[in-house]
């Protein structure tokens, strides 16, 4: 909720968790929903589970960090989740669904695919495509684009 605050039904359960000196029974679950566009990405579900791993509970799967487009991530994680729910714990110890928050101090290094200039005339104005592959970045029309090249 805003920049990774929990919401408001969560912050009492939060303050009773952090007063909880341990919880060694316990086995949970955290899927996270976020916006990649906040400084705090998904700051509160990465604050639940270390606070639940600190208190010794023991997590069911690895903690989700999902994005506004969180449905296949969700597709991926609810059968995977009912399998352990039905006994197979092993079941989801290689599922790590996790959207990486690229910002100015991580930026993704995207190599330049292709390079063309539009213009004749300055200010120039370039057609650039870059790759992505690998960034788990899915560009729609509007998004925002920020290029921090190395060379000016």
């Amino acid at each position: 909720f805003g920049d990774g605050e929990p919401p408001a039904n969560g912050e009492q359960f939060f303050e009773t968790l952090r007063q909880t000196p341990t919880l060694s029974g316990l086995r949970y679950a955290v899927f996270g929903l976020g916006d990649t566009g906040y400084p705090s990405f998904c700051g509160f579900t990465k604050a639940l589970d270390a606070a639940l791993s600190e208190r010794q509970a023991q997590p069911l799967l690895h903690r989700v960090d999902a994005d506004l487009g969180y449905e296949q991530f969700f597709q991926q994680w609810q059968p995977v989740l009912g399998q352990v729910l039905d006994g197979d714990v092993s079941a989801g110890q290689d599922l790590r669904l996790q959207v990486t928050a690229y910002g100015e101090d991580n930026a993704f290094a995207a190599p330049i695919l292709e390079r063309r200039r539009l213009n004749s005339s300055d200010p120039a104005a370039w057609h650039l495509q870059l790759d992505i592959a690998g960034s788990g970045m899915a560009y729609r029309a509007g998004d925002t684009l920020h290029v921090v090249p190395e060379n000016d």
